[in-house]
């Protein structure tokens, strides 16, 4: 079993990174609206990134992350978990605190 935790600029993030695929031709428009359909059927608990971003800031400046990138880790250390993600650079940079995890190295 497991679960889904994210900031509430999740959704807007995920569909962002479906507009740019399009404008790049990378995936249709149908096939966009269909991705952002499908993860708003997934049962993802919202975290305010209210809660999340005066943990977030010091930690993205120390890692030179992504602000973005940060509220994740924060959710992650809360929860004593990992985040999940196919962002490469994102996991090298919170390399040092062990909370992400490569979905291509990614094991049930």
């Amino acid at each position: 079993e497991c679960s889904f935790t994210a900031p509430d600029t999740f959704y807007a993030e995920f569909a962002h990174a479906f507009r740019k695929a399009v404008l790049g031709d990378r995936c249709s428009q149908e096939q966009a609206i269909g991705a952002v359909q499908t993860v708003l059927a997934v049962p993802i608990t919202i975290e305010p990134s209210v809660a999340l971003v005066g943990e977030a800031l010091p930690l993205a400046l120390k890692t030179s992350a992504t602000l973005y990138d940060a509220l994740y880790v924060v959710i992650a250390i809360r929860q004593d978990t990992q985040v999940l993600t196919a962002d490469r650079p994102m996991c090298n940079a919170f390399a040092s605190l062990k909370r992400c995890t490569h979905i291509a190295d990614f094991a049930l």
